[in-house]
């Protein structure tokens, strides 16, 4: 009868050490599936994002104000070369009722983006407007061009401060009226309606 070698009887263990690790390793992989956590969008703010098409909105809530009303505070993204013009807004708490929505003139230039926030530019009333609760937010733009976001509301906070609590701003740093050296926006550089022949 012959004797296992020394290296044999070292390699045993160590082989069977390896066939553990790699049962271990393997039967966490089929317990997951495809459903698992890593496989799911990670979206890291509060907001809500809307990434397809010509318009897509990034990190979208609703401030409270605390008096019913709350200010949209979105990113505003403009993949089209043009300027658009936001022309209106529609909002709905997340049972249906259509809330009253006032807007402040707004343009987005062509691949740059704009935060509504701090401009106050979109404002939303309504009773049962609180935070915790979601609104449908759709913006029209010029070119008749929409976005829709379900977005959350949130209580104010330090981290709001930045976020008007009216209409035009009135917690957002002032405007400085243009001199005559700024370029002003000509009628024709704006993506308007399609004409018509």
């Amino acid at each position: 009868m012959s004797r296992p070698s020394p290296d044999s009887r070292r390699r045993a263990p160590l082989v069977v050490c390896i066939a553990a690790l790699a049962a271990a390793t393997l039967s966490g992989c089929g317990s997951t599936g495809f459903g698992a956590q890593t496989n799911a969008t990670y979206q890291a703010g509060v907001g809500a994002n809307v990434q397809t098409g010509a318009v897509q909105l990034y990190n979208a809530l609703a401030v409270d104000n605390g008096n019913d009303t709350a200010t949209i505070s979105v990113t505003i993204l403009n993949t089209t070369g043009k300027a658009l013009r936001l022309t209106s807004a529609e909002a709905r708490l997340s049972g249906g009722k259509k809330l009253q929505v006032t807007t402040a003139p707004a343009i987005i230039d062509g691949d740059e983006t704009m935060a509504t926030g701090p401009a106050g530019t979109v404002i939303v009333q309504g009773a049962g407007l609180e935070a915790g609760k979601y609104i449908t937010l759709t913006l029209r733009f010029s070119g008749g061009r929409k976005a829709t976001v379900d977005a959350p509301v949130v209580a104010r906070s330090d981290m709001y401060d930045d976020v008007a609590t009216g209409p035009g701003g009135e917690t957002a740093a002032p405007t400085p009226a243009p001199d005559a050296s700024d370029e002003l926006a000509l009628p024709g550089d704006l993506e308007d309606e399609p004409a018509r022949h």
